[in-house]
């Protein structure tokens, strides 16, 4: 049987990963996209949707300066 945190990492029906940066264990940003949305995660919980591709790698970046991740 798998832990919750191993359900957690997976991606839900539908979703696309567009971009990670951060090492699995620790921070971790990632960007997926469903349908016209992009969502953007910090730890494998949602943060913030948007409309484009731009403006989430933005966000991820900006999120990243201020968690600490390249």
């Amino acid at each position: 049987m798998q832990s919750f945190f191993e359900l957690r990492l997976k991606l839900k029906p539908g979703e696309k990963m567009i971009n990670k940066i951060g090492k699995q264990g620790k921070q971790e940003l990632s960007i997926t996209k469903k349908g016209r949305e992009f969502h953007l995660y910090v730890d494998n919980e949602l943060a913030d949707t948007f409309k484009s591709e731009k403006e989430a790698r933005k966000a991820q970046k900006e999120m990243g300066k201020l968690i600490g991740i390249k």
